[in-house]
């Protein structure tokens, strides 16, 4: 078999794993965000939407993004000798120990002022210590999660994943049914609780190295700092302005406006998770083995790009199918005001497809600076689009705006990558992505000028168009087919 199809493989089999743990925790949130919006409606929604993005943000600031250096660190050293790893995850689990203690500290102090500016109100007080609990849990599940995907071991780090979602749903339903909305930070600290039990659980066979002192954890862990830094950077700005732009939608509308824009985003990670988890779990380790091969980049890069415009194509046009009877699934009637801003957003992510795949290449090379750079205008950028698309337009004029910015980007990047990188994809690719984008418009034409029946008929047919390419264009590549027929005989 040839290096290229072993190639394909890999990336199908990471999404894969992956995809199918999304879908399970697509059905789990689909139980979830129902319980929410039946006993908390979309109030509780948004309140939910507030603490998690605060959180988000303190867990970020605290941590360093030292969990994500450390996924590309100990990929590398366990790749040199198992034993080099080691004494790194000991320094990584040390660190975070620490870290989540700062920042839980740190949380109690500030819940005060942390209520007022969230919810205006200091009614939230006692809510931000369930935070600073949660902040702690974060800290030290996230070092469990980086150490199985640092490691490879991505089957059990696909169940870990998967079984604390399940566990963390049986013990937060009851929560919402008893306690209403004063559950909501609570049922959060819980759910950090039992992802850490979890991960810790599937780590326990391999018999790491325990925690070390602080100071021999600096030494060990000071490679991690600088990428690690950088990557919190990226990761907070998104943090920031998603909380910013939460707080202009709750004082120009109201706390359930907040709720509708929290609850398309579910839909939107969750939805489209089943292609970019795969990314953040084994295409950016992959990439940065091959970073120095320009020939060899540009291969890789294209092959996760390629995988995922033909997953997220079909799952494009079928949203625009289910759309309405999706949300009320999802939620309830109530949050049916949400859909023009869920619509076009969902679509815009046929570009985040491969924008992303091409984003990766400034983190694979270690190009901070740059990457520091372009992290900032496009925050910034997506920022300004957002408060503008929904000061002028409400939530369809903020779903507009999120479409328009995944285009941005994927052309500012294909710019960047090339005059920098030397980076292009190759013709073949462009024209499935073409043929992609034009499937995509057409969908969006008849979404938006038919009313009637024959909109589902013309919408299905351009479903079973994409499902029939995509399925013939990932054999020709996977032979998955082969690979099925031989299990079968065996």
């Amino acid at each position: 078999m040839s290096d290229e199809k072993n190639s394909y493989r890999q990336v199908f089999k990471a999404t894969s794993i992956f995809g199918g743990v999304q879908i399970f925790k697509i059905l789990i949130s689909i139980l979830k965000s129902k319980a929410v919006s039946y006993l908390l409606g979309s109030q509780g929604m948004g309140v939910l939407g507030m603490l998690t993005t605060t959180l988000n943000l303190i867990g970020e600031i605290s941590g360093l993004g030292l969990h994500r250096s450390a996924v590309k660190e100990i990929s590398l050293k366990n790749s040199e000798a198992p034993q080099n790893s080691k004494s790194l995850i000991a320094s990584l689990t040390t660190l975070l120990w620490f870290l989540g203690i700062i920042g839980a500290i740190l949380t109690i102090v500030f819940s005060p002022f942390l209520s007022r500016l969230v919810f205006n109100s200091s009614d939230y007080t006692f809510a931000f210590w369930w935070i600073a609990l949660a902040v702690f849990f974060q800290q030290i599940s996230n070092a469990n999660f980086a150490i199985l995907q640092g490691l490879r071991k991505l089957n059990k780090l696909a169940r870990a994943n998967l079984i604390s979602s399940i566990i963390s749903l049986i013990f937060i339903v009851p929560f919402y049914y008893f306690f209403g909305i004063d559950s909501i930070a609570p049922s959060i600290f819980f759910a950090f609780v039992i992802s850490f039990l979890v991960s810790h659980y599937y780590l326990k066979p391999f018999k790491l190295a325990n925690r070390v002192k602080l100071g021999l954890a600096y030494k060990n862990g000071k490679p991690l700092f600088k990428l690690g830094i950088m990557m919190s950077v990226s990761r907070l700005l998104i943090i920031l302005f998603t909380f910013l732009l939460q707080v202009f939608i709750n004082e120009f509308a109201s706390i359930e406006e907040v709720g509708y824009y929290h609850a398309g985003m579910l839909i939107i990670n969750s939805y489209v998770g089943v292609v970019f988890t795969a990314m953040g779990t084994d295409y950016f380790p992959r990439l940065s083995s091959v970073a120095n091969n320009i020939h060899k980049l540009r291969e890789t890069v294209k092959q996760q790009a390629y995988i995922a415009i033909l997953i997220i194509t079909p799952f494009i046009l079928l949203f625009l199918i289910v759309e309405k009877i999706a949300v009320i699934i999802l939620y309830s009637k109530e949050f049916l005001p949400m859909l023009s801003f869920l619509t076009w957003a969902i679509g815009g992510t046929i570009f985040k497809a491969v924008s992303f795949s091409m984003g990766y290449i400034l983190l694979a090379k270690g190009d901070s600076n740059l990457f520091l750079k372009t992290t900032v205008f496009f925050n910034l950028l997506l920022f300004t689009l957002n408060i503008s698309g929904y000061y002028f337009f409400g939530l369809e004029g903020l779903g507009v705006s999120f479409c328009i910015y995944y285009i941005l980007h994927l052309l500012l990047i294909g710019i960047l990558t090339k005059k920098k990188y030397n980076f292009y994809f190759p013709a073949r690719f462009n024209l499935t992505f073409l043929t992609c984008v034009i499937l995509c418009i057409l969908g969006f034409v008849i979404n938006y000028f038919y009313k009637d029946n024959f909109k589902f008929l013309y919408l299905g047919v351009l479903l079973f168009v994409s499902v029939v390419g995509s399925f013939y264009l990932l054999n020709k590549e996977v032979d998955f087919l082969e690979k099925i027929r031989s299990y079968l005989k065996k």
